[in-house]
């Protein structure tokens, strides 16, 4: 694909991954190829709108970053319940876009991908977030945490020298997407960050919407000066704790786990 297509397939470890394959990786993997790609063939068709692909990314990007041997996986520190750990981020996909605006100006906007099958557990119960395994626990909730936190700490800067990337969250359906944007906007008021970094869409969604999503919103973004610090609270408040409740209910009905 990338000799006949030019399509850029990123940095992978082919050789360990390949050991460790199982039907619903490569269905996943499946699905993070073909929404890479279709992104890629609909750029090609406006002259305006161009992709800007992780390659490209890592080239610009310092040189601890460069050298390392899983460039698109990096630690966030995360602090729970009086604790300190650190959760792996480890993206599908990173990628940017540029738009050229009628007037010639030329605006970038960055995105970390997580394409989502379904089968992850949005909120565990109260039991399990409060719990110090939450943050060594699979589930869509610290996924939110630890991609808040790292906007909020600046590491994108750091690692990648991007400016405010969003993480977008493409899923298998409409009510998975309500679910989830409900679980991100509770994290998001919990840590009291007002800019929306977290985007949601479906499978289905036609790639020319989804870059339609993408300027519009990028015309809304600025670097609004992420906070070095981590001073939001480790744990729920009161507030947030019956919605996160309803959340985890809502999803044990459709067979999701703790």
């Amino acid at each position: 694909m990338k000799e006949t297509l030019g399509v850029s397939i990123g940095a992978t470890d082919w050789r360990s991954r390949n050991r460790t394959y199982t039907r619903e990786n490569l269905d996943h993997t499946l699905a993070v190829s073909r929404f890479l790609i279709d992104l890629e063939i609909a750029c090609r068709t406006r002259s305006d709108l161009s992709l800007i692909t992780f390659e490209d990314i890592l080239a610009a990007s310092p040189e601890v970053t460069r050298r390392s041997r899983f460039p698109m996986s990096w630690s966030v520190p995360v602090q729970w319940h009086g604790g300190k750990t650190e959760v792996r981020l480890a993206p599908d996909g990173i990628f940017g876009c540029r738009v050229v605006r009628p007037s010639g100006k030329a605006v970038r906007a960055y995105f970390f991908l997580e394409i989502d099958r379904g089968t992850m557990t949005i909120a565990p119960s109260e039991r399990v977030r409060e719990s110090e395994s939450f943050p060594y626990r699979a589930t869509v909730l610290r996924k939110f945490y630890a991609y808040v936190d790292s906007c909020r700490l600046g590491l994108h800067q750091r690692i990648f020298r991007i400016q405010s990337p969003r993480t977008l969250f493409v899923t298998t359906g409409a009510a998975r997407v309500e679910r989830l944007k409900l679980a991100g906007e509770l994290v998001l008021r919990q840590k009291n960050v007002s800019s929306p970094i977290l985007l949601f869409a479906t499978e289905a969604l036609i790639v020319s919407m989804l870059l339609a999503l993408i300027e519009s919103d990028m015309s809304r973004t600025q670097d609004n000066g992420v906070d070095s610090s981590l001073h939001s609270p480790a744990a729920e408040t009161n507030e947030l704790k019956e919605p996160m409740n309803n959340l985890y209910k809502s999803t044990r009905i459709e067979g999701e786990g703790d």
